[in-house]
C-alpha cells in the first residue's frame, strides 16, 4: 500500500488542482493521451492499486463475494470492504486533520503512581 502523509490540503487549493487535473483529461483526445497524463502523476504501485480497485468494482458488479474477490485479485479483505461500501456512499466525509494531539499530559508530580520510564521517574525516590 501507497504511504500519503496525513496532512490535508487547504480546500481551495484542492480544489483548483482537482479542477486542473480534470481539464486535463477533458482536453485529451485519445486514450494513448489520457495514460499519458495519468502516467505523468501517478506511480507503478498506485496505478496496480487502482487497476485492483477498479477490478473489484468489476467484480462486484458481476456478483462475486468478497472471499472470490479476494482470491482472484489477490486483495484483502478490508479493501474488498472499502470498495463494496464506497458504492452504497454517496461521498467521503474526511475528518479534519489537527497537527498536534489535544491530549492533555499530566504533570508528573500530580499523578498517583510514579512513571515508569523517561524522565522523572526516579522522582518519586526525593520524598523519602
Amino acid at each position: 500500500m501507497v504511504n500519503v502523509n496525513k496532512k490535508y490540503l487547504d480546500k481551495e487549493f484542492k480544489k483548483s488542482i482537482w479542477y486542473a487535473f480534470v481539464s486535463e483529461l477533458k482536453k485529451a483526445k485519445t486514450e494513448k493521451e489520457i495514460k499519458k497524463i495519468i502516467g505523468k502523476i501517478i506511480t507503478l504501485s498506485e496505478m496496480t492499486m487502482i487497476e485492483k480497485r477498479l477490478g473489484i468494482l468489476a467484480l462486484l458488479k458481476k456478483g462475486f463475494n468478497q472471499r472470490e474477490i479476494g482470491r482472484i485479485l489477490d486483495a484483502v479483505p478490508g479493501t474488498v470492504r472499502f470498495v463494496k461500501r464506497g458504492l452504497d456512499r454517496t461521498s467521503r466525509n474526511l475528518r479534519p486533520h489537527t497537527p498536534w494531539p489535544s491530549k492533555k499530559k499530566r504533570p508528573v508530580s500530580n499523578s498517583k503512581f510514579p512513571a515508569y520510564t523517561g524522565k522523572g521517574r526516579w522522582r518519586f525516590l526525593d520524598n523519602y
